[in-house]
């Protein structure tokens, strides 16, 4: 019964960390393999295959701190250890009268799913009178890129199995830059929807984003993949070198397989793209 517990809690656990690296979901470098053409008929410049590829780190970001909240879903009803394996954390469940602490801990490194190397801890802990909650981590780091910072839960609710909640997210992301902003998502189902988010990225690079997302929905257990099959971001650039742009990126079903999306620059006609798969 553990073992299965393990298994079960391993699987969601994942959502922390296998986006952050992106499995080579489209969080990297602009890809030379992209297609498509901007507005004016030629090839998306380098800053706006930049600007597309940080839009999906973003969700990619966002929905594998968001995802760990699935572990309040699968978590035991009382107390107590659940051992991790070479390949799964420990997962620690800590329940009173008033509130529940589940940490999924990675100890000095766990390799998993898509190569990703994790290690240290994510805490999730909620205060079960007031409806709030937080998402805080341990030195945790993924393929050495160290994760600080937290996400503040409120509004949060469980029902039938789906637990729903908004965020204030104030995150560091070593090789990346941060991320901070409001957002609104449920899970259930093993399924993330990010239903609406406003965040504000600054990266190392000194590129600025303004990220509304809309509608974002993501399935690890279905599509292996921590892209989304739905939904769509669209970003206001402020490029380090370029002028600013606003582009949109529409995520569809076979995004998660084949890393297309479709993208619009400045409000010119929609034009597929195949997200980079290497980090910057």
């Amino acid at each position: 019964m553990k073992r299965q517990i393990i298994r079960r809690n391993g699987i969601l656990a994942a959502a922390v960390t296998v986006g952050l690296l992106l499995a080579g979901s489209g969080g990297g470098s602009p890809s030379a393999a992209a297609t498509g053409t901007s507005a004016t008929g030629s090839a998306p410049s380098l800053s706006e295959r930049k600007a597309v590829s940080d839009a999906a780190t973003v969700v990619n970001y966002s929905a594998a701190t968001l995802s760990t909240l699935g572990e309040l879903i699968g978590a035991p009803n009382t107390s107590g250890i659940w051992r991790g394996s070479a390949t799964h954390p420990t997962i620690t469940v800590s329940r009173t009268t008033a509130s529940t602490t589940v940490t999924v801990d990675y100890g000095t490194g766990i390799t998993g799913p898509g190569g990703v190397t994790r290690s240290g801890a994510v805490i999730i802990t909620i205060d079960k009178t007031g409806k709030t909650g937080s998402v805080t981590f341990s030195g945790y780091a993924v393929n050495g890129s160290a994760v600080t910072g937290s996400v503040q839960l409120t509004s949060l609710t469980f029902s039938g199995g789906v637990v729903s909640f908004s965020t204030s997210t104030n995150l560091t992301i070593g090789g990346f830059g941060t991320i901070a902003g409001a957002q609104s998502a449920m899970y259930g189902s093993q399924t993330l929807t990010l239903s609406s988010a406003n965040l504000q990225i600054h990266k190392t690079s000194g590129d600025q984003y303004a990220a509304a997302i809309s509608n974002v929905a993501i399935s690890y257990t279905a599509n292996g993949a921590f892209l989304p099959y739905s939904g769509s971001v669209t970003v206001s650039a402020k490029p380090v070198s370029g002028s600013p742009e606003t582009i949109a990126v529409a995520f569809i079903t076979a995004t998660p397989s084949t890393k297309v999306v479709y993208v619009s620059i400045n409000g010119g006609k929609a034009f597929p793209y195949v997200l980079g798969s290497s980090r910057q």
